[in-house]
């Protein structure tokens, strides 16, 4: 047999992580959230190149690949993050159940109904190459008071007559205008996880101050 080769840096490594192994056996039998906060905080290890940016960085850091422990202080504080978090995630997915409690079909197919809506998007594309229609095609993104999302798609541009001095002036609806929309529903559809009703031959009656 060969005589056992020393190496007292391998000898330290290995002393090293038999502390951190215990100091994180009694972190977990101390701290009754230790396993979670340990998880959460193994999404924020820091860049081994860059080393922590930032607090969790830094917690990941002395709890996983340092002391593996935390001071009852340290833990407190991560335990409020992930707990602020939590409440931030349940505050969101709360407003989105309620406005898809809200959210119900707007009319049935070929009625003519008047909104009162603001424009929260328009958007243009162009048609493909060799088509007999007009190149620009619009794309009215309107929501009402209840959060409905109603959406126009044309080749008319959408606006209001105005009376002006004697004369009567055309006015483009322009992003976060409200107004009085008349439109024909076409139809009830979902885009992207979201309800959406889709009208046509859409006509501006008037805005709304």
């Amino acid at each position: 047999m060969g005589e056992a080769i020393w190496s007292e840096s391998a000898y330290h490594d290995a002393i090293a992580r038999n502390i951190k192994r215990n100091a994180f056996k009694t972190f977990t039998r101390t701290y009754p959230r230790a396993d979670e906060v340990a998880q959460f905080l193994g999404g924020h290890l820091p860049d081994p190149k860059k080393g922590p940016q930032n607090f969790l960085e830094s917690m990941a850091a002395v709890l996983l690949n340092k002391f593996g422990k935390l001071t009852a202080g340290q833990y407190e504080a991560v335990c409020k993050i992930i707990d602020d978090r939590m409440a931030k995630i349940a505050q969101r997915q709360q407003a989105l159940d309620s406005q898809a409690a809200r959210l119900q079909e707007l009319g049935i197919k070929s009625e003519r109904l008047d909104f009162m809506v603001t424009l929260e998007k328009l958007l243009s594309f162009k048609l493909p190459s060799g088509s007999d229609e007009s190149d620009i095609v619009l794309v009215y993104i309107f929501r009402d008071e209840a959060g409905q999302k109603i959406v126009c798609k044309t080749q008319t541009v959408l606006g209001w007559k105005e009376e002006l001095e004697g004369r009567t002036d055309f006015r483009k609806i322009k992003e976060n205008d409200r107004v009085h929309l008349r439109a024909t529903i076409k139809c009830h559809e979902e885009y992207k996880g979201e309800k959406q009703t889709v009208v046509q031959r859409a006509k501006v009656v008037s805005k709304i101050n």
